[in-house]
């Protein structure tokens, strides 16, 4: 969040769900903040193209708070989702913030359920994908998850479940 905006911190501090690893597996990184980004511990990874990023979860989530909250990355500090954006803009009031983040939580609780021990959402999706013949329960949770965090949370071109325009 670029600044502390009453109801959108207050939004961002109940929420967490851009931090915890299921809305996105991963960050970009700015080459300037590597080196804070390593002593705050995060892990950085670069992709074949050279592309570098941070890993999500974040380490430094507790619950939904951030604990380096001052020291936060670039791209912590200026990632709005559309939620907090329609917040913000006045779209919608702090009541429905509240439920499409209890949606989410919930979407992501029962998608927790299926992680193995140690496994990211990112590797859960891809053993999923690699099912022959997952159940249909485990098909309805993974839509569901996607559907309302791409519907509340994620941009049109971050999205998972690609929408007709």
């Amino acid at each position: 969040m670029d600044e502390d905006s009453g109801a959108g911190s207050d939004l961002c501090v109940s929420c967490g769900i851009c931090c915890e690893g299921s809305l996105f597996d991963q960050g970009p990184i700015f080459p300037h903040e590597e080196p804070e980004a390593g002593e705050l511990g995060f892990t950085i990874v670069q992709r074949n193209d050279g592309e570098r990023f941070f890993l999500l979860p974040c380490g430094n989530l507790c619950g939904s708070v951030c604990q380096i909250y001052e020291k936060r990355l670039t791209t912590c500090r200026t990632y709005k989702c559309p939620t907090l954006e329609a917040v913000e803009a006045r779209e919608i009031d702090r009541t429905e913030a509240d439920r499409r983040v209890a949606a989410a939580k919930a979407a992501i609780a029962n998608i927790r359920q299926r992680l193995l021990p140690g496994e990211r959402f990112d590797e859960l999706r891809i053993r999923f994908g690699a099912d022959p013949a997952p159940s249909v329960v485990w098909k309805l949770a993974m839509v569901q998850w996607d559907m309302v965090l791409d519907r509340f949370f994620r941009k049109p071109h971050q999205r998972v479940v690609r929408q007709k325009a």
